[in-house]
C-alpha cells in the first residue's frame, strides 16, 4: 500500500476581509485517504516551512510544503511512525530519523527509509552522556554535554569520544569531535573541533541554535554569575572548524537587584528528587519536584531571517514591580538595542518560578515577548518591539480566562491577536459560530501569521494564511 494525500484541494477561493486591509487567506486543506490515519502538522524551525505526518498501520507518509503551501518534499516511509517516534528533524524538514523498537525494522531509519542502524552506530563513538548527579553536570568532572543535530545532508553528534582513556587526559588534551553521518549514503567521519576559547565546552551550558547546509551555531554560557551572563555565538562547518565567535552579554536592569528565575529556554530547570525518595528508592513512589538551574535566568532566542541574537532575563526590584529586560545582537556580535520593561503588579520571587514563564519570537515584522503563569498570581502581558530600534509598537494584558475563551492556545497566536485587529476578530468569530474544529497551531512565517485549524470528527487540517 502507498499512502498519499489525494485528496488535497487548494482553495485560495475567496479573500475574507475582517475590518482591516490584513485578510484571512484559506491556503490548502489537507484530507486524509487512508483507513485508519492520524494527521500531525507542525513547522520547522528554518525556514519557515509546514510538514504533515499521515500514518496508518503499515506506512507513514511525510510531506514538507512552504508557506505557500506548495509541496517540498512528499516521501512514503517503509514503515508506519508516529510523531513521538521521530527522533531528529532537519531545521528545514527536509530530513527526519524516526526509531522503529518492535518488530524486523529495529533500528533508526531516515526519511526516505534509508537504514541508519542502532543507536550506536548512529552516534559512532561519540559519548551519549554526561557525568550528572542529581541533574546536575559534577563540577570536578572534566566532560561535555554531548549535542545530536541534523541539517540537510547529515545527522552530526558532537561531543568527546567513548573511552576511558579520554576522561585521563588533562583539559589541555581534551578533544571533542563532531561525527557526520551522512542521510544518503550512511558513510560516517570524525572530525575534530576546535573550541571558540579555552575551557568553552567544559563543564559549560552549550545548545544548538542553527543547523543549515554550510554551517552551524552553537551558544555557550560562558559566564553566570548573579549579574550577568556572558553568551559565545560560535559558527561551525562540518569539518569542525571554527568560522567565527563572539561575545554577547545581558547584565541586570539598572536599579534591579538580581535576575528572576522563569522558565525559559528547555534546559532552564532540572529535575531533582527529594532525598528521601533518594536513599529509599521507591520507585513506585516516584515524587520529583522542579529546581531551576542558572539558566533559568537569562536566555537567548536566535532569529535565522536575520542571522542576529536576543538576549532576555527577568529582573527582581525588592521595592518596586519587577521587569524584563530584552537585548538584541547582530550576527558579529553588535549590540544593536536594549529596553527593559516592568511588569506592572509583579513579583517573580524563586518560590512560583516553575510556574512563571518567558516566550520571545522574531518575525519579519516585530520582536515580543510574552510574560504570563499558570498558578498563583495570574500574569498574562504581551509586548511587541520594532525590530531596528527597540522600541514598544503594542503591549496588552489580557486576563487569562479571556485568552483561553478566545482560543489562543499558545503565545504566537496571542502575539498576533494583540498585533492584529483582523486577527483578534477572527477569534472572537470562531468563538461565536460554534464550529466543530479546534486550533492545533499558529506560527509566524515569511507570508503572515499561519494557523492550522484541525477537524475533531475527521483526518483534516484546513490552512489558513492571515497577511502582517
Amino acid at each position: 500500500m502507498k499512502i498519499r494525500f489525494d485528496k488535497v484541494c487548494i482553495l485560495l477561493l475567496y479573500i475574507i476581509s475582517l475590518g482591516s486591509a490584513r485578510s484571512q487567506e484559506i491556503l490548502k486543506t489537507i484530507t486524509s485517504s487512508t483507513q485508519k490515519t492520524a494527521l500531525v502538522e507542525g513547522i520547522t524551525k528554518a525556514p519557515y516551512q509546514i510538514y504533515t505526518i499521515e500514518e496508518d498501520m503499515k506506512q507513514s507518509a511525510y510531506t514538507l510544503y512552504d508557506t505557500s503551501m506548495k509541496k517540498i518534499v512528499e516521501v512514503t516511509a517503509k514503515h508506519s511512525f508516529s510523531k513521538e517516534e521521530i527522533k531528529h528533524k532537519s531545521f528545514n524538514g527536509s530530513n527526519i530519523i524516526y526509531e522503529i523498537t518492535k518488530g524486523d525494522g529495529k533500528g533508526y531509519w531516515s526519511l526516505g527509509g534509508g537504514y541508519l542502524g542502532t543507536k550506536e552506530t548512529l552516534d559512532g563513538d561519540i559519548k551519549t552522556t554526561s557525568s550528572y548527579y542529581n541533574g546536575v553536570l559534577k563540577k570536578n568532572s572534566v566532560d561535555v554535554t554531548p549535542l545530536f543535530f541534523m541539517n540537510e545532508d547529515y545527522y552530526v553528534a558532537f561531543g568527546r569520544k567513548k573511552g576511558d582513556e579520554n576522561y585521563k587526559k588533562t583539559w589541555e588534551e581534551f578533544e571533542i569531535f563532531i561525527y557526520r553521518k551522512s542521510l544518503k549514503t550512511g558513510e560516517g567521519s570524525y572530525h575534530k573541533i576546535k573550541a571558540p576559547e579555552d575551557n568553552a565546552f567544559r563543564n559549560k551550558s552549550h545548545k544548538l541554535a542553527y543547523a543549515g547546509k554550510d554551517f552551524f551555531i552553537l551558544v555557550i554560557n560562558k559566564n553566570r554569575d548573579g549579574g550577568k551572563h556572558i553568551y559565545v555565538a560560535a559558527y561551525y562547518d562540518y569539518e569542525g572548524n571554527l568560522l567565527k565567535s563572539f561575545d554577547m552579554t545581558i547584565k541586570k536592569a539598572p536599579g534591579s537587584q538580581s535576575f528572576g528565575y522563569f522558565t525559559l529556554s528547555s534546559g532552564s530547570f532540572h529535575q531533582i528528587l527529594r532525598m528521601d525518595q533518594i536513599w529509599q528508592r521507591q520507585a513506585t513512589n516516584y515524587n520529583a519536584y522542579q529546581q531551576p538551574t542558572q539558566d533559568a535566568r537569562a536566555a537567548w532566542y536566535y532569529d535565522h531571517s536575520e542571522d542576529a541574537f536576543y538576549l532576555y532575563a527577568s529582573a527582581v526590584n525588592k521595592k518596586a514591580d519587577d521587569g524584563v529586560f530584552i537585548s538584541k545582537y547582530t550576527n558579529e556580535g553588535e549590540k544593536l538595542w536594549e529596553n527593559y520593561e516592568i511588569i506592572e503588579d509583579s513579583k517573580f520571587a524563586i518560590g512560583k518560578s516553575i510556574n512563571r514563564f518567558m516566550t520571545v519570537v522574531a518575525t519579519p515584522q516585530f520582536a515580543g515577548f510574552r510574560v504570563y503563569s499558570i498558578k498563583g498570581k495570574h500574569y498574562n502581558h504581551f509586548y511587541l518591539f520594532d525590530k531596528e530600534t527597540g522600541a514598544i509598537l503594542k503591549k496588552e494584558y489580557v486576563k487569562e480566562k479571556d485568552y483561553k475563551k478566545a482560543n489562543y492556545f499558545n503565545s504566537y497566536s496571542g502575539m498576533m491577536g494583540v498585533y492584529s485587529d483582523s486577527f483578534a476578530s477572527y477569534m472572537k468569530t470562531f468563538e461565536k459560530s460554534k464550529q466543530k474544529n479546534h486550533f492545533d497551531y499558529g506560527y509566524f512565517t515569511d507570508l503572515g501569521f499561519m494557523l492550522g485549524v484541525g477537524s475533531k470528527k475527521k483526518s483534516e487540517i484546513l490552512f489558513l494564511n492571515f497577511e502582517y
